[in-house]
């Protein structure tokens, strides 16, 4: 109850008192008028000194702003240090053949959802944070944070440095050279290896995926250089019959808005066995003029598994290559790429040839509508196809030749 109220509630109950102790007639008429006189004088001195009280008191403050509500259990303040949610929905309807069953079916390319945040901790650090999802709008499946998920510090002068989970750099690295969109994607299936998995399996690495388990230091752009040292620890627990397989990966980029190259590694310790790792090699290069853009790409994958007699084929290694360009006029932007896979080993007919074009009109500044189109030719013992996700394509042999057309439309936000 507030000193307001209080003396309010006293000022009435004296008024009333007052008002009991005149009007009550028997009382009157046995008292004596100085009895009386003296009465109302000290009810008015009470009335009075309640008022001088009421008076001094001060006006109750404003009520404060109720806080603004929590999201997720964090304080919504603190979207002043810049809590976005962003990310991109791409789904088609795509008529398919996996080179002997035709059929329609609708495919998500990649769509995802981000929710990054970060806080400014000084005039050169910044603190990073994001948690990163793969949503399948056409199923069902999908878990939390499957795609770049970790915390971080940035600094204007050095750079930044991260753990948790992360491209690594054999993918990171693209340049001009990956301008096409959904299962026409050459980048994807040859040059980072998706061909290469589907078709000899667990002898082979493929990098359309991520690493788990990473601390990554990437520098800041110096005289349009800039570099990624890139470590993915394993936490195998070294007990008898198991072996560490921590990667060890890096890139060197040079692009100036016009000219674009790059050399990246990664290396996957004792892939195959006690000191038989994997190596896997990517060059790219590149150029923008204008509304155009070319790009190359090469990349090498090798299993150092020994090779012996009793097993000829345990080793494998591929070289292979692409080129890329990408034209836009107006709302339209045409982009194609074609690609290598070369064999396994000498000999293993397992190669595959990939095709692929887009043809995109944006509706806005966020949402496009486009077409694409791929083809891939697989060798005899090739198994190339486009599975990705919730795409699932299962050629019954191998050697057969799956293509793709599809109408889609993507909106990033």
């Amino acid at each position: 109850m507030t000193a307001s109220r209080s003396l309010r509630q006293a000022l009435t109950i004296s008024a009333m008192a007052s008002a009991a102790g005149l009007c009550f007639v028997p009382s009157i008429a046995q008292a004596s008028e100085a009895d009386l006189l003296k009465r109302i004088e000290i009810i008015q001195a009470e009335i009075s000194a309640l008022k001088a009280q009421l008076a001094a008191t001060p006006a109750a403050a404003p009520a404060s702003k109720a806080p603004a509500p929590a999201v997720g259990g964090v304080n919504a303040s603190s979207a002043i240090d810049g809590i976005t949610i962003s990310g991109k929905l791409d789904v088609a309807v795509e008529s398919n053949s996996d080179g002997a069953v035709n059929r329609t079916a609708v495919q998500s390319h990649k769509s995802a959802i981000d929710f990054s945040a970060q806080r400014k901790l000084s005039d050169d650090l910044t603190g990073l944070a994001v948690l990163g999802t793969t949503i399948a709008p056409d199923a069902t499946s999908g878990s939390f944070a499957t795609r770049n998920s970790y915390v971080g510090l940035r600094s204007k002068g050095w750079g930044t440095i991260l753990a948790g989970v992360y491209d690594d750099p054999f993918k990171q690295l693209q340049g001009t050279a990956a301008p096409v969109w959904g299962n026409a994607d050459a980048m994807e299936v040859i040059i980072n290896g998706k061909a290469n998995v589907a078709t000899v399996g667990a002898t082979m690495r493929q990098y359309i995926t991520r690493n788990t388990n990473v601390l990554q230091y990437m520098s800041p752009k110096w005289n349009s250089f800039s570099a990624v040292l890139h470590y993915a620890t394993d936490e195998v627990n070294g007990a008898t019959g198991t072996l560490r397989k921590p990667l060890y990966g890096g890139l060197v980029e040079y692009g100036d808005g016009t000219y674009n190259f790059g050399l990246a590694s990664s290396t996957v310790k004792n892939f195959s066995g006690n000191d038989q790792d994997f190596n896997a090699y990517k060059a790219t290069a590149g150029l923008r003029f204008g509304d155009a853009s070319v790009g190359v790409a090469f990349s090498r994958f090798d299993n150092h598994a020994i090779n012996t007699v009793a097993k000829p084929t345990l080793r494998r290694s591929t070289n292979n290559w692409l080129i890329a360009g990408a034209y836009k006029f107006g709302q339209i932007a045409v982009k194609a790429n074609y690609a290598v896979g070369s064999e396994s080993y000498s000999g293993a007919a397992d190669g595959s040839k990939m095709f692929g074009f887009d043809v995109g009109y944006a509706l806005d500044k966020n949402t496009t509508a486009y077409v694409y189109y791929a083809t891939l030719s697989n060798d005899a013992n090739g198994f190339g196809n486009f599975s990705a996700g919730t795409n699932v394509y299962v050629i019954p042999v191998k050697g057969l030749d799956p293509h793709v057309l599809g109408l889609a439309v993507r909106y990033n936000y």
